[in-house]
């Protein structure tokens, strides 16, 4: 399985953890999202939330690294599919959402996902400040199949 992480990379600390008053959190590390291949115009994905949302704080949502395929609204969490995505090009789609805090204060069907390895691995990694959001890309079966080697029987 390949895992592709898209933008440029960009660095950031945080001092705030789980249980501290004045830093947010992502109480939620992953959130599972489906959109199906090749689906035209802005698509509503997820909405994220974290402990500064749930409790008035003024917050503000960054995806750590930027894609011009996807765009998180900073103040609702909303993300987005913008860009037609392709399932033979990438079936899965990792993005790293980071919440910090504020300065603004800012008034899905729920499905069982298998447990997957490199997702599990993802997680482990994150920090209380971020969480993962997993796009899984539905085949549209616009790609019809194609047998590369003809049987025996095609020679005759």
């Amino acid at each position: 399985m390949n895992v592709f992480i898209e933008g440029d990379n960009r660095a950031t600390t945080s001092s705030g953890e789980a249980g501290n008053n004045t830093g947010c959190y992502f109480p939620t590390k992953i959130y599972n999202a489906e959109i199906v291949e090749n689906a035209q115009g802005r698509r509503k994905l997820v909405k994220v939330t974290s402990s500064c949302e749930t409790e008035g704080r003024p917050y503000e949502y960054s995806l750590v690294y930027a894609t011009d395929q996807f765009e998180l609204n900073p103040k609702t969490g909303e993300l987005f599919a913008i860009l037609p995505l392709d399932r033979e090009r990438r079936s899965y789609n990792f993005l790293y959402i980071e919440v910090s805090p504020g300065a603004d204060k800012i008034s899905a069907e729920r499905r069982v996902i298998r447990e997957n390895p490199v997702i599990e691995k993802a997680k482990a990694k994150l920090n209380s400040t971020q969480t993962l959001v997993v796009v899984r890309v539905l085949d549209e079966n616009d790609n019809a199949p194609a047998f590369l080697h003809g049987t025996d029987d095609d020679d005759a």
